[in-house]
């Protein structure tokens, strides 16, 4: 099996099991009422049919906001998350992508590290960038 990433389609039981393995920002209680916001989307990342990585994004015409992105933790460190986040930033081809990291959220030297990796570039105060 490989890995894909995908967009959210449809919530079903096995993938709320799959969910309950991953943590979720604070303010978002459940991936139900995050899909119903609008100009928000959820993206995937599975192997062997069990979701190992989630990015929660808010999109607009102008702007993508990456609010989340977090992988199972024995699936790290292997290029999950920079897959995930390059297919959903290429979906969105010519749109503006920023980050904003909350103190906490990622510790700040791997956060550097994995983010200029992507080409993001620091704007200070938690904002990464990405044109």
């Amino acid at each position: 099996m490989r890995l894909t990433v995908l967009p959210l389609q449809q919530i079903t039981p096995a993938l709320c099991q799959d969910l309950a393995k991953l943590p979720l920002p604070d303010g978002v209680n459940d991936i139900e009422s995050w899909l119903q916001q609008q100009q928000s989307e959820i993206w995937l990342a599975t192997f062997n049919a069990k979701t190992i990585g989630l990015l929660l994004l808010s999109v607009s015409e102008s702007l993508l906001k990456i609010d989340w992105l977090v992988v199972r933790e024995a699936t790290r460190r292997r290029g999950v998350g920079r897959y995930l986040l390059e297919q959903a930033v290429a979906a969105h081809d010519g749109v503006a992508t920023v980050v904003e990291a909350k103190e906490g959220d990622i510790p700040q030297l791997q956060q550097y590290g994995f983010l200029t990796a992507l080409g993001f570039t620091d704007q200070g105060g938690g904002r990464w960038g990405k044109k």
